[in-house]
């Protein structure tokens, strides 16, 4: 699905496409979408996923809010390319926690024995990345 004004969708007249820029009409056109087609096509038993690839992950975190708060809940959400906090983008030390969240999904820590409580194991990568692993970067000549 294509946000109003992007891609193939367009605002239908009296509307504007500028009518939807906004976060909130933005995801609440999404919404109305969304949920008019699980009552027309009978689909509001079946799995239900939203994918979001660029932009369209801050899009997706808040559509998954605004479904969920309007009652329809989400079996996933995908993002692809996100860029969730746009201060962060390209910074190492807070991409350092995400990586290492993935690594531990999938097993590949590399230490053993692995952390069992995520949430802790995160945190202290986190405090990692502030400190030590700042003061390495930092201490890398520029060219």
């Amino acid at each position: 699905i294509n946000p109003v004004g992007t891609g193939y969708s367009a605002a239908v007249a009296p509307n504007k496409n500028r009518n939807f820029w906004g976060v909130d009409q933005d995801a609440d056109s999404l919404k109305q979408f969304i949920k008019r087609y699980l009552t027309k096509n009978n689909r509001w038993n079946s799995p239900k996923y939203l994918f979001g690839e660029s932009y369209g992950t801050a899009r997706s975190c808040v559509l998954a809010y605004k479904l969920h708060e309007d009652g329809v809940d989400l079996n996933g959400v995908t993002l692809q390319s996100s860029i969730l906090d746009y201060r962060q983008a390209g910074n190492p030390v807070g991409a350092l926690p995400t990586a290492a969240a993935d690594a531990w999904y999938h097993k590949k820590l590399g230490v053993t024995p692995a952390p069992t409580d995520l949430g802790a194991f995160v945190e202290e990568v986190a405090q990692f990345a502030r400190t030590d692993y700042l003061n390495a970067l930092r201490a890398v000549p520029h060219a």
